[in-house]
């Protein structure tokens, strides 16, 4: 086992134990951003007409970044603690 591995099972291990061995699992809408979640009901209409090019995708996307971070503050963690890296968000349906 290389030294970086046996040191990151190290910090993987003291971190379980700090935590009682118990870590909160990030809700599956925080794990990744799917616009259609996000969006308020008369917002829907132009991402329909404009896809990913609508203004409204972006709105969408900082609310979903807001609440991970409103979930980070309770969980008092940092969000990529909490519910991991961000990535783009996506017009795919759940």
């Amino acid at each position: 086992m290389s030294a970086r591995r046996a040191a990151i099972r190290a910090r993987l291990a003291q971190h379980g134990a700090a935590s009682g061995g118990h870590r909160p699992a990030c809700p599956p809408e925080l794990r990744r951003c799917i616009v259609w979640q996000w969006l308020d009901p008369d917002e829907v209409d132009d991402v329909r007409a404009a896809g990913m090019g609508s203004l409204r995708v972006f709105t969408a996307w900082r609310r979903w970044l807001d609440a991970r971070q409103a979930y980070a503050d309770e969980e008092g963690q940092s969000v990529m603690q909490a519910c991991g890296p961000t990535s783009r968000p996506t017009l795919e349906r759940p």
